[in-house]
């Protein structure tokens, strides 16, 4: 995943990073400081940037993995939270974050220690899905 020229990293998604930070200005106000590395190109993108009332920024761009997309958006209320969407040209979100608000998994699903191993039938009698199955395996785990 490209990570260049962004400073960090506040979401990431397999199309691509975004960092999304807040600078205080000295009359209260925030700038809002965005950059997003694309992980592909993604023709006739639009960048929405919202306070949960209005569209404080809607931008249209070519993104593409060799350019780093920044903007800056300065006078903003500080006591609103930001969200930036970009959805992909039917809409869905390719990638959306909104400060404050993080995908976690609940503690009671998470299984601490020795993980269950999975063993796979002698190749012998696989079906073509269990081929698949254990590319798969093969190419996330690099075993």
């Amino acid at each position: 995943m490209p990570v260049r020229g962004i400073g960090s990293i506040t979401r990431a998604s397999l199309n691509g990073v975004l960092a999304m930070e807040r600078t205080l200005q000295k009359n209260g106000k925030i700038t809002l400081k965005l950059g997003f590395n694309a992980n592909r190109a993604i023709a006739g993108a639009k960048i929405v940037v919202s306070d949960g009332e209005k569209n404080v920024l809607e931008e249209g761009s070519s993104l593409d993995p060799a350019v780093t997309w920044t903007h800056q958006i300065a006078d903003l209320p500080a006591d609103k939270t930001y969200t930036f969407l970009l959805p992909s040209a039917n809409g869905e979100p390719l990638l959306k974050h909104s400060e404050g608000v993080y995908d976690v998994v609940p503690r009671d699903r998470i299984k601490a220690g020795p993980q269950p191993q999975i063993h796979a039938p002698d190749p012998k009698s696989w079906a073509d899905g269990d081929f698949l199955k254990s590319g798969t395996d093969l190419e996330l785990h690099a075993d």
